[in-house]
């Protein structure tokens, strides 16, 4: 199965790779059911349908 990755989400979004990191950790924090379980220090991967919702998200959040 494809992973998605922060940089590849980024690039896509016209964002930097930390500035979408800040933003997952963030809503991480908060309880988001697609990132509540992220093991601190690991790496983000996230399966494109995941992603694409993801990304939809930030793009909201962004550029409301």
């Amino acid at each position: 199965s494809e992973i998605v990755t922060p940089p590849e989400m980024a690039k896509e979004l016209g964002v930097t790779g930390l500035q979408l990191r800040n933003w997952l950790r963030a809503r991480a924090s908060g309880g988001h059911p697609l990132l509540a379980g992220h093991v601190k220090g690991q790496r983000w991967e996230f399966s494109p349908a995941d992603a694409e919702t993801l990304m939809r998200e930030f793009r909201g959040i962004a550029f409301s």
